[in-house]
Protein backbone atom coordinates (compact mmCIF):
# COMPACT_ATOMS: atom_id res chain seq x y z
CA UNK A 1 0.00 0.00 0.00
CA UNK A 2 1.51 3.53 -0.97
CA UNK A 3 2.04 5.62 2.12
CA UNK A 4 -0.74 8.20 2.15
CA UNK A 5 1.07 11.33 4.67
CA UNK A 6 -1.48 13.38 6.40
CA UNK A 7 -1.15 17.55 6.10
CA UNK A 8 -0.63 19.88 8.02
CA UNK A 9 -3.49 21.36 9.39
CA UNK A 10 -2.36 24.71 9.28
CA UNK A 11 -0.61 25.15 5.88
CA UNK A 12 -3.52 23.41 4.29
CA UNK A 13 -5.86 25.90 6.07
CA UNK A 14 -3.68 28.77 4.75
CA UNK A 15 -3.47 27.89 1.07
CA UNK A 16 -7.36 26.77 1.70
CA UNK A 17 -7.60 30.54 1.95
CA UNK A 18 -5.32 31.45 -0.26
CA UNK A 19 -6.92 29.69 -3.32
CA UNK A 20 -9.83 31.84 -3.15
CA UNK A 21 -11.77 34.49 -4.66
CA UNK A 22 -13.18 37.34 -3.91
CA UNK A 23 -17.17 38.01 -4.64
CA UNK A 24 -18.47 34.25 -4.52
CA UNK A 25 -19.81 33.37 -1.09
CA UNK A 26 -18.79 29.48 -1.93
CA UNK A 27 -17.71 27.68 1.81
CA UNK A 28 -14.22 27.79 -0.40
CA UNK A 29 -13.81 31.47 -1.09
CA UNK A 30 -12.95 34.70 0.92
CA UNK A 31 -12.66 38.09 -0.57
CA UNK A 32 -8.90 39.51 -1.25
CA UNK A 33 -7.92 35.89 -1.92
CA UNK A 34 -7.37 33.80 -5.57
CA UNK A 35 -5.70 30.45 -6.84
CA UNK A 36 -2.45 30.39 -7.84
CA UNK A 37 -1.99 26.84 -7.82
CA UNK A 38 -0.64 24.20 -8.54
CA UNK A 39 -3.14 22.89 -10.86
CA UNK A 40 -4.44 19.36 -9.98
CA UNK A 41 -5.10 17.39 -6.92
CA UNK A 42 -5.69 14.04 -5.73
CA UNK A 43 -8.99 12.73 -7.34
CA UNK A 44 -11.37 10.68 -6.53
CA UNK A 45 -13.74 10.01 -9.23
CA UNK A 46 -13.81 10.85 -13.31
CA UNK A 47 -17.33 10.56 -14.93
CA UNK A 48 -17.91 11.19 -18.56
CA UNK A 49 -20.92 12.41 -20.36
CA UNK A 50 -22.22 9.36 -22.25
CA UNK A 51 -23.19 11.22 -25.42
CA UNK A 52 -20.25 13.33 -25.87
CA UNK A 53 -16.78 12.39 -24.31
CA UNK A 54 -15.57 15.69 -24.37
CA UNK A 55 -17.92 16.96 -20.79
CA UNK A 56 -16.00 15.05 -18.40
CA UNK A 57 -16.35 15.80 -14.49
CA UNK A 58 -13.59 15.31 -11.66
CA UNK A 59 -14.05 14.78 -8.35
CA UNK A 60 -11.26 15.97 -5.73
CA UNK A 61 -10.46 14.28 -2.40
CA UNK A 62 -11.36 17.78 -0.86
CA UNK A 63 -13.59 18.47 1.78
CA UNK A 64 -15.83 19.52 1.03
CA UNK A 65 -16.10 17.64 -2.28
CA UNK A 66 -15.04 19.43 -5.09
CA UNK A 67 -16.63 18.61 -8.33
CA UNK A 68 -14.80 20.43 -11.52
CA UNK A 69 -16.12 20.06 -15.32
CA UNK A 70 -14.94 20.47 -18.52
CA UNK A 71 -16.87 21.07 -22.05
CA UNK A 72 -14.20 21.37 -24.21
CA UNK A 73 -12.24 17.96 -23.85
CA UNK A 74 -10.38 18.85 -20.89
CA UNK A 75 -8.58 21.68 -22.73
CA UNK A 76 -9.83 24.02 -19.60
CA UNK A 77 -11.85 23.57 -16.38
CA UNK A 78 -14.23 25.33 -14.43
CA UNK A 79 -15.85 24.27 -10.87
CA UNK A 80 -19.04 22.98 -11.23
CA UNK A 81 -19.99 22.48 -7.37
CA UNK A 82 -19.13 22.68 -3.87
CA UNK A 83 -21.35 19.60 -2.08
CA UNK A 84 -21.46 19.68 1.40
CA UNK A 85 -19.18 17.43 2.68
CA UNK A 86 -16.37 15.17 1.41
CA UNK A 87 -17.66 12.56 -1.51
CA UNK A 88 -16.28 9.30 -2.57
CA UNK A 89 -17.56 8.82 -5.80
CA UNK A 90 -19.91 10.58 -8.33
CA UNK A 91 -21.19 9.39 -11.82
CA UNK A 92 -23.48 10.73 -15.07
CA UNK A 93 -26.41 8.99 -15.67
CA UNK A 94 -26.62 6.49 -18.82
CA UNK A 95 -29.77 7.36 -19.84
CA UNK A 96 -30.18 10.94 -18.53
CA UNK A 97 -26.46 13.21 -19.13
CA UNK A 98 -27.90 16.26 -17.25
CA UNK A 99 -28.31 14.01 -14.12
CA UNK A 100 -25.44 13.50 -11.81
CA UNK A 101 -24.84 11.99 -8.43
CA UNK A 102 -22.34 11.80 -5.78
CA UNK A 103 -22.09 10.02 -2.52
CA UNK A 104 -20.72 11.10 0.70
CA UNK A 105 -20.40 9.48 3.83
CA UNK A 106 -24.24 9.45 4.88
CA UNK A 107 -25.96 10.91 1.68
CA UNK A 108 -26.19 11.11 -1.60
CA UNK A 109 -26.36 13.79 -3.61
CA UNK A 110 -28.29 14.65 -7.13
CA UNK A 111 -28.02 17.24 -9.50
CA UNK A 112 -30.61 18.13 -12.79
CA UNK A 113 -28.74 20.46 -14.17
CA UNK A 114 -25.28 19.09 -15.01
CA UNK A 115 -24.13 19.90 -11.50
CA UNK A 116 -24.97 23.17 -10.82
CA UNK A 117 -27.98 23.01 -8.58
CA UNK A 118 -27.93 19.76 -5.80
CA UNK A 119 -30.57 18.39 -3.72
CA UNK A 120 -29.33 15.27 -0.63
CA UNK A 121 -30.96 12.66 0.84
CA UNK A 122 -30.04 10.87 3.85
CA UNK A 123 -29.39 7.21 4.44
CA UNK A 124 -27.54 7.24 7.94
CA UNK A 125 -30.97 5.86 8.98
CA UNK A 126 -29.61 2.33 7.40
CA UNK A 127 -26.58 2.00 9.47
CA UNK A 128 -25.31 1.71 6.40
CA UNK A 129 -21.17 3.10 5.08
CA UNK A 130 -20.32 3.62 1.40
CA UNK A 131 -16.93 1.62 0.93
CA UNK A 132 -17.11 1.93 -2.84
CA UNK A 133 -18.64 3.04 -5.81
CA UNK A 134 -22.05 4.29 -7.04
CA UNK A 135 -23.72 2.98 -9.98
CA UNK A 136 -26.61 4.21 -12.09
CA UNK A 137 -29.42 2.10 -14.05
CA UNK A 138 -28.44 2.76 -18.08
CA UNK A 139 -32.55 2.86 -18.07
CA UNK A 140 -33.82 4.37 -15.69
CA UNK A 141 -32.10 7.60 -13.87
CA UNK A 142 -33.87 7.20 -10.24
CA UNK A 143 -32.60 3.61 -9.79
CA UNK A 144 -29.23 4.12 -8.29
CA UNK A 145 -26.76 1.48 -6.17
CA UNK A 146 -24.28 2.01 -3.63
CA UNK A 147 -21.80 -0.46 -2.54
CA UNK A 148 -20.33 -0.87 1.07
CA UNK A 149 -21.06 -2.46 4.50
CA UNK A 150 -23.25 -2.71 7.00
CA UNK A 151 -23.01 -4.47 10.26
CA UNK A 152 -19.88 -5.97 8.85
CA UNK A 153 -21.05 -7.20 5.84
CA UNK A 154 -20.87 -6.65 2.52
CA UNK A 155 -23.94 -4.62 1.39
CA UNK A 156 -25.56 -2.68 -1.42
CA UNK A 157 -28.25 0.12 -0.52
CA UNK A 158 -30.54 0.85 -3.67
CA UNK A 159 -33.22 3.44 -4.36
CA UNK A 160 -36.15 3.10 -7.08
CA UNK A 161 -36.67 7.52 -6.44
CA UNK A 162 -33.51 9.04 -7.07
CA UNK A 163 -32.58 8.67 -3.14
CA UNK A 164 -35.82 9.68 -1.25
CA UNK A 165 -36.07 5.88 0.12
CA UNK A 166 -33.59 3.33 0.43
CA UNK A 167 -33.74 -0.52 0.34
CA UNK A 168 -30.69 -2.29 2.00
CA UNK A 169 -29.42 -5.76 0.74
CA UNK A 170 -26.99 -7.51 3.07
CA UNK A 171 -24.98 -10.41 1.42
CA UNK A 172 -24.17 -13.76 2.39
CA UNK A 173 -24.16 -12.96 6.15
CA UNK A 174 -22.21 -16.47 6.21
CA UNK A 175 -18.53 -16.34 8.69
CA UNK A 176 -16.43 -16.76 5.52
CA UNK A 177 -18.12 -13.07 4.21
CA UNK A 178 -17.73 -11.38 7.76
CA UNK A 179 -16.01 -8.06 7.74
CA UNK A 180 -16.10 -7.33 4.00
CA UNK A 181 -15.68 -4.50 2.04
CA UNK A 182 -16.83 -3.29 -1.35
CA UNK A 183 -14.59 -1.63 -3.20
CA UNK A 184 -16.86 -1.61 -7.10
CA UNK A 185 -20.42 -2.18 -8.33
CA UNK A 186 -21.37 -2.17 -12.13
CA UNK A 187 -24.61 -2.30 -13.98
CA UNK A 188 -24.67 -3.55 -17.50
CA UNK A 189 -25.27 -0.68 -19.89
CA UNK A 190 -27.43 -3.33 -22.50
CA UNK A 191 -29.15 -5.32 -19.29
CA UNK A 192 -29.58 -3.12 -16.78
CA UNK A 193 -31.73 -5.87 -14.61
CA UNK A 194 -27.53 -7.24 -14.10
CA UNK A 195 -25.71 -6.00 -11.78
CA UNK A 196 -21.81 -7.01 -10.03
CA UNK A 197 -20.62 -6.07 -6.95
CA UNK A 198 -17.09 -6.90 -5.92
CA UNK A 199 -14.76 -6.38 -2.72
CA UNK A 200 -13.49 -8.80 0.07
CA UNK A 201 -13.77 -10.06 3.34
CA UNK A 202 -11.29 -10.50 6.17
CA UNK A 203 -10.83 -13.96 7.65
CA UNK A 204 -8.61 -14.38 10.32
CA UNK A 205 -6.32 -10.95 9.32
CA UNK A 206 -6.32 -11.93 5.32
CA UNK A 207 -8.23 -10.80 2.60
CA UNK A 208 -10.32 -13.17 0.62
CA UNK A 209 -11.64 -11.96 -2.93
CA UNK A 210 -15.53 -11.91 -3.15
CA UNK A 211 -17.29 -11.07 -6.21
CA UNK A 212 -21.48 -11.03 -6.21
CA UNK A 213 -23.93 -11.02 -8.94
CA UNK A 214 -27.94 -10.28 -9.49
CA UNK A 215 -29.63 -10.43 -11.87
CA UNK A 216 -32.92 -8.77 -10.86
CA UNK A 217 -31.89 -5.40 -10.28
CA UNK A 218 -29.84 -5.69 -7.01
CA UNK A 219 -33.07 -7.55 -5.16
CA UNK A 220 -30.53 -10.85 -4.93
CA UNK A 221 -27.54 -11.47 -4.92
CA UNK A 222 -25.36 -14.49 -5.36
CA UNK A 223 -21.31 -15.41 -4.73
CA UNK A 224 -19.86 -15.31 -8.23
CA UNK A 225 -15.87 -15.53 -7.08
CA UNK A 226 -15.62 -19.15 -8.44
CA UNK A 227 -12.35 -20.15 -9.62
CA UNK A 228 -10.47 -16.83 -8.91
CA UNK A 229 -7.52 -16.64 -6.24
CA UNK A 230 -9.37 -15.76 -3.06
CA UNK A 231 -6.56 -15.74 -0.28
CA UNK A 232 -4.30 -12.45 0.30
CA UNK A 233 -6.47 -10.96 -2.57
CA UNK A 234 -9.63 -7.83 -3.27
CA UNK A 235 -11.63 -7.29 -6.43
CA UNK A 236 -10.92 -3.76 -6.54
CA UNK A 237 -12.64 -2.93 -9.99
CA UNK A 238 -15.38 -4.50 -12.42
CA UNK A 239 -16.07 -3.60 -16.13
CA UNK A 240 -18.95 -5.09 -17.97
CA UNK A 241 -19.39 -5.58 -21.65
CA UNK A 242 -21.76 -2.48 -23.06
CA UNK A 243 -23.24 -5.21 -25.57
CA UNK A 244 -22.86 -8.56 -23.75
CA UNK A 245 -23.35 -8.88 -20.02
CA UNK A 246 -22.10 -12.19 -19.74
CA UNK A 247 -18.27 -10.54 -20.57
CA UNK A 248 -17.27 -9.31 -17.25
CA UNK A 249 -13.62 -8.32 -15.99
CA UNK A 250 -12.31 -8.25 -13.06
CA UNK A 251 -9.02 -6.14 -11.54
CA UNK A 252 -7.99 -7.18 -8.55
CA UNK A 253 -4.67 -7.59 -6.02
CA UNK A 254 -3.23 -10.48 -7.96
CA UNK A 255 -3.95 -9.60 -11.49
CA UNK A 256 -7.05 -9.19 -14.34
CA UNK A 257 -9.68 -11.70 -14.32
CA UNK A 258 -12.25 -12.58 -17.21
CA UNK A 259 -15.16 -14.21 -17.43
CA UNK A 260 -17.52 -14.93 -20.57
CA UNK A 261 -20.07 -16.79 -18.72
CA UNK A 262 -21.34 -14.14 -16.61
CA UNK A 263 -19.44 -15.19 -13.47
CA UNK A 264 -19.94 -18.88 -13.40
CA UNK A 265 -16.05 -19.50 -14.33
CA UNK A 266 -13.10 -16.93 -14.56
CA UNK A 267 -9.84 -17.44 -16.48
CA UNK A 268 -6.80 -14.89 -15.23
CA UNK A 269 -5.59 -12.86 -18.02
CA UNK A 270 -1.85 -14.23 -18.39
CA UNK A 271 0.62 -11.70 -17.72
CA UNK A 272 -1.40 -9.13 -16.61
CA UNK A 273 -0.73 -6.38 -14.13
CA UNK A 274 -1.34 -6.70 -10.26
CA UNK A 275 -2.61 -3.91 -7.92
CA UNK A 276 -5.45 -3.12 -10.45
CA UNK A 277 -8.28 -0.63 -9.16
CA UNK A 278 -9.86 0.75 -12.62
CA UNK A 279 -11.11 -0.88 -15.28
CA UNK A 280 -12.94 0.68 -18.09
CA UNK A 281 -14.17 -0.53 -21.88
CA UNK A 282 -14.04 1.86 -24.91
CA UNK A 283 -17.31 3.10 -25.12
CA UNK A 284 -17.19 2.29 -28.63
CA UNK A 285 -15.08 -0.57 -29.00
CA UNK A 286 -15.36 -3.86 -26.56
CA UNK A 287 -12.20 -5.07 -28.27
CA UNK A 288 -10.41 -1.84 -26.01
CA UNK A 289 -10.38 -1.89 -22.33
CA UNK A 290 -7.92 0.00 -20.25
CA UNK A 291 -6.59 -0.72 -16.98
CA UNK A 292 -4.82 1.51 -13.63
CA UNK A 293 -2.91 0.91 -10.61
CA UNK A 294 -4.35 1.34 -7.47
CA UNK A 295 -3.37 3.16 -4.21
CA UNK A 296 -2.37 -0.25 -2.25
CA UNK A 297 -0.31 -1.27 -4.96
CA UNK A 298 3.48 -1.19 -4.26
CA UNK A 299 5.12 -0.21 -7.72
CA UNK A 300 5.21 2.95 -9.88
CA UNK A 301 1.77 4.00 -11.65
CA UNK A 302 0.67 1.81 -14.14
CA UNK A 303 -2.03 2.31 -17.39
CA UNK A 304 -2.49 -0.69 -19.49
CA UNK A 305 -3.95 -1.03 -22.85
CA UNK A 306 -5.83 -3.88 -24.49
CA UNK A 307 -7.05 -3.79 -28.25
CA UNK A 308 -7.76 -7.32 -28.12
CA UNK A 309 -10.45 -7.89 -25.80
CA UNK A 310 -8.13 -8.56 -22.72
CA UNK A 311 -6.28 -11.31 -23.91
CA UNK A 312 -2.92 -8.99 -23.88
CA UNK A 313 -1.94 -5.62 -22.15
CA UNK A 314 0.66 -3.06 -22.74
CA UNK A 315 1.60 -0.14 -20.22
CA UNK A 316 0.90 3.45 -21.84
CA UNK A 317 1.35 4.92 -18.83
CA UNK A 318 4.04 7.23 -19.51
CA UNK A 319 3.53 10.71 -18.89
CA UNK A 320 0.80 10.08 -16.77
CA UNK A 321 1.66 11.99 -13.38
CA UNK A 322 0.78 10.38 -9.66
CA UNK A 323 0.95 7.34 -7.84
CA UNK A 324 -1.97 5.68 -8.39
CA UNK A 325 -4.98 5.62 -10.88
CA UNK A 326 -8.98 6.30 -9.56
CA UNK A 327 -10.47 5.62 -12.91
CA UNK A 328 -10.49 5.52 -16.47
CA UNK A 329 -13.06 6.85 -19.65
CA UNK A 330 -12.34 6.20 -23.04
CA UNK A 331 -13.74 7.22 -26.56
CA UNK A 332 -12.13 6.19 -29.78
CA UNK A 333 -8.77 8.30 -29.65
CA UNK A 334 -9.82 10.31 -27.06
CA UNK A 335 -9.42 8.89 -23.18
CA UNK A 336 -9.08 10.71 -19.73
CA UNK A 337 -7.47 8.94 -16.30
CA UNK A 338 -7.41 10.18 -12.77
CA UNK A 339 -5.06 10.35 -10.47
CA UNK A 340 -3.85 11.32 -7.13
CA UNK A 341 -2.16 14.24 -9.52
CA UNK A 342 -4.93 15.65 -11.39
CA UNK A 343 -6.63 14.17 -14.40
CA UNK A 344 -4.61 13.37 -17.61
CA UNK A 345 -6.05 13.17 -21.07
CA UNK A 346 -4.88 11.49 -24.17
CA UNK A 347 -5.98 12.24 -27.83
CA UNK A 348 -3.93 9.21 -29.68
CA UNK A 349 -5.64 6.14 -27.39
CA UNK A 350 -3.22 6.23 -24.89
CA UNK A 351 -0.01 6.57 -26.88
CA UNK A 352 0.81 9.90 -25.28
CA UNK A 353 -0.98 11.63 -22.14
CA UNK A 354 -0.68 15.52 -20.81
CA UNK A 355 -1.77 16.77 -18.05
CA UNK A 356 -5.22 18.03 -18.36
CA UNK A 357 -5.22 20.30 -15.03
CA UNK A 358 -5.95 23.85 -16.09
CA UNK A 359 -8.66 24.95 -13.51
CA UNK A 360 -8.48 22.52 -11.25
CA UNK A 361 -7.05 23.54 -7.73
CA UNK A 362 -7.27 20.83 -5.64
CA UNK A 363 -3.27 20.43 -4.40
CA UNK A 364 -3.37 19.20 -0.60
CA UNK A 365 0.06 21.06 0.33
CA UNK A 366 1.62 20.04 3.53
CA UNK A 367 4.12 23.01 3.95
CA UNK A 368 5.46 25.73 1.88
CA UNK A 369 7.53 28.45 2.03
CA UNK A 370 8.28 32.05 0.35
CA UNK A 371 11.82 33.30 -0.04
CA UNK A 372 12.40 36.30 2.21
CA UNK A 373 14.63 37.71 -0.25
CA UNK A 374 12.56 36.98 -3.50
CA UNK A 375 8.80 36.99 -2.10
CA UNK A 376 7.57 35.97 -5.58
CA UNK A 377 9.71 32.81 -5.42
CA UNK A 378 7.30 30.08 -3.45
CA UNK A 379 8.15 26.25 -2.85
CA UNK A 380 5.28 23.61 -2.10
CA UNK A 381 5.33 19.91 -1.62
CA UNK A 382 1.88 18.38 -2.74
CA UNK A 383 1.18 14.96 -0.63
CA UNK A 384 1.89 12.19 -1.79
CA UNK A 385 2.47 14.05 -5.78
CA UNK A 386 5.79 16.48 -5.82
CA UNK A 387 7.72 18.99 -4.90
CA UNK A 388 6.91 22.37 -6.81
CA UNK A 389 8.53 25.64 -7.52
CA UNK A 390 7.07 28.96 -8.74
CA UNK A 391 9.36 32.12 -9.36
CA UNK A 392 6.30 34.56 -10.61
CA UNK A 393 4.14 34.59 -7.70
CA UNK A 394 2.16 31.09 -9.03
CA UNK A 395 1.78 32.12 -12.67
CA UNK A 396 3.83 29.14 -13.68
CA UNK A 397 4.56 26.05 -11.07
CA UNK A 398 7.57 23.61 -12.30
CA UNK A 399 7.56 20.02 -10.88
CA UNK A 400 10.98 19.75 -9.01
CA UNK A 401 13.18 16.51 -9.60
CA UNK A 402 12.80 13.61 -7.06
CA UNK A 403 15.80 14.18 -4.80
CA UNK A 404 14.41 12.35 -1.43
CA UNK A 405 14.32 9.03 -0.23
CA UNK A 406 11.06 9.25 2.07
CA UNK A 407 7.82 10.03 1.42
CA UNK A 408 7.14 13.54 2.31
CA UNK A 409 8.74 16.81 3.14
CA UNK A 410 8.30 17.60 6.80
CA UNK A 411 9.61 21.15 6.62
CA UNK A 412 11.84 23.33 4.51
CA UNK A 413 13.18 26.95 4.56
CA UNK A 414 14.76 29.00 1.98
CA UNK A 415 18.29 31.28 2.95
CA UNK A 416 16.69 34.90 3.97
CA UNK A 417 19.41 36.16 1.70
CA UNK A 418 19.80 33.55 -1.10
CA UNK A 419 16.21 31.97 -3.08
CA UNK A 420 19.07 29.35 -4.55
CA UNK A 421 19.47 27.50 -1.12
CA UNK A 422 16.98 25.39 0.16
CA UNK A 423 16.83 23.09 3.45
CA UNK A 424 14.61 20.58 3.51
CA UNK A 425 13.78 18.71 6.75
CA UNK A 426 12.31 14.92 5.17
CA UNK A 427 10.55 11.99 6.90
CA UNK A 428 7.81 9.76 6.99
Amino acid sequence: MKKIVPASFTVALFLALSFTGAGNPSPDRAAGWEPIGPNGGRMNALAANPADIDEVFALAASVPGRLFRTADGGKSWSKAAVLSMYAQDATVCPAAPDVLYAVSYDRLHKSKDRGTTWTEWSFRCKSFYPMGRIAVDSKNPKKVYIAGRSGGWMAVLSSSDEGRHWTLATLSQDSSNYNGNACDIVSSPSHPQVLYMGGYATVFGVSNLRIFKSSDRGKTWRNVTGDILQAGNAARALAVDPKNPERVFAGTDKGIYRSLSGGTTWQEVKGSAKSIAALSFDRTDSRVLYAGTGMYGTGPLACYKSSDGGSTWNNVAKSIGGGWITRIAAEGAKAFVSTNAGVYRSLNGGASWRASNTGIVASDITTMAVAPASPAVVFAEVQSIAFFKTLDGGKRWNRMPYFYRCESISRFAVHPADAKKVFILAGG
